[in-house]
């Protein structure tokens, strides 16, 4: 039985996009790890439980292979995309990039240009009683907010075609690894030493974190090939 739950009925005004719709459905259940990295996507099955056809099913496959979480395999069913070591460095190198230079570029900025990182904040704190997804939206809206420093749509828009295969990674870790109040206490020390101005001492704990969450993904993505 598919493990997918399907959604209400679009309204009718939005038929053009109901592979969107069942592109975003099969998305939630890959990063909340209800479809495993590796498995086939069964397209009868996935398409009857969602309520499309199998063409508009076919489009969102196409959809969600542009974001990095499915791939495309020649006369076979399209499978969910598994993270290599080398694409989880390599997404912790631009997340570096990113990041850090936001740190730099938000000297001298007022107190409330950071009123976004107290937002993610406080989404975090609520995330308490519904862990899992809504733990690696909080955590990733954080550091969206971060790379949001460079005032740039194109330096914005190059982090979220990142954000994807980063849930996808993220979804790997099991959370006891990182308890919600050690996560909560991470964010609040990098945002404090931002609202005191104290860059340089943010930037050094923002590569720490992210630096610590490498390893736990590395690891994470090592224990799934054994």
């Amino acid at each position: 039985m598919s493990p997918l739950v399907r959604p209400p009925a679009p309204p009718a005004e939005y038929g053009a996009n109901r592979a969107e719709l069942a592109a975003e459905a099969v998305a939630a259940q890959i990063i909340a790890g209800r479809l495993k990295p590796g498995s086939r996507l069964r397209e009868v099955e996935l398409a009857a439980a969602l309520g499309v056809s199998r063409n508009t099913f076919r489009e969102a496959i196409k959809i969600l292979a542009g974001r990095g979480l499915v791939v495309l395999q020649r006369h076979r069913s399209a499978v969910v995309a598994t993270l290599s070591a080398d694409s989880v460095r390599d997404l912790y190198r631009i997340r570096r990039l990113l990041e850090l230079s936001a740190i730099d570029a938000a000297r001298g900025s007022p107190a409330e240009a950071y009123h976004e990182l107290g937002a993610a904040i406080a989404a975090l704190a609520a995330a308490a009683d519904d862990p899992g997804p809504s733990v690696i939206t909080a955590d990733l809206d954080f550091h969206r907010a971060i790379v949001r420093l460079h005032k740039s749509p194109r330096i914005d828009h190059s982090y979220a075609a990142c954000l994807d295969e980063l849930r996808l990674g993220l979804a790997l870790i099991d959370a006891r690894t990182t308890p919600l109040a050690g996560l909560m206490a991470e964010h609040r020390r990098i945002y404090g030493l931002l609202l005191a101005g104290q860059h340089d001492e943010c930037r050094a704990a923002l590569e720490e974190h992210l630096a610590a969450s490498e390893r736990q993904l590395l690891a994470a993505v090592a224990a799934g090939d054994q």
